[in-house]
């Protein structure tokens, strides 16, 4: 019974579906827009957070800003008809529609730091780390 306990358990671990990857910042594909907050919403996903949809003179946009307890913390004022919202991000496939992970977000004279310069997500930070005490 046991032998068949352990083949029924490494039969699961092989055949368990994966986790879909987040996306990753890639700098190559960094973009600068400026524009006017249509919708601000919650998904989940790999890229679980905050969203807006962003329309600017170029065109609309979806973008990513974080997960929403770092929105939160950072106290970023996002709601829908808030307008000259800046953004620089970084332009990515998700899926089957393409979506701008925010670095940085300027709202008036107040700049917001998702991530730092090469892309890294700040709220990484922001977890507890384990002391094992």
């Amino acid at each position: 019974m046991k032998t068949a306990t352990i083949a029924l358990y490494l039969g699961l671990a092989f055949y368990a579906p994966k986790e879909t990857p987040a996306p990753q910042y890639d700098r190559k594909t960094e973009i600068d827009l400026t524009g006017n907050l249509v919708k601000v919403y919650q998904a989940g996903g790999p890229l679980a957070g905050t969203y807006a949809t962003i329309e600017t003179k170029g065109g609309t946009f979806e973008v990513y800003f974080a997960p929403a307890s770092f929105v939160q913390m950072l106290d970023i004022p996002l709601k829908a008809g808030l307008r000259d919202v800046g953004v620089t991000g970084s332009k990515i496939a998700v899926e089957d529609k393409t979506v701008i992970l925010a670095r940085e977000v300027r709202i008036e004279k107040t700049f917001y730091s998702l991530r730092d310069a090469n892309g890294g997500a700040n709220w990484l930070w922001t977890r507890p780390i384990p002391t094992g005490l």
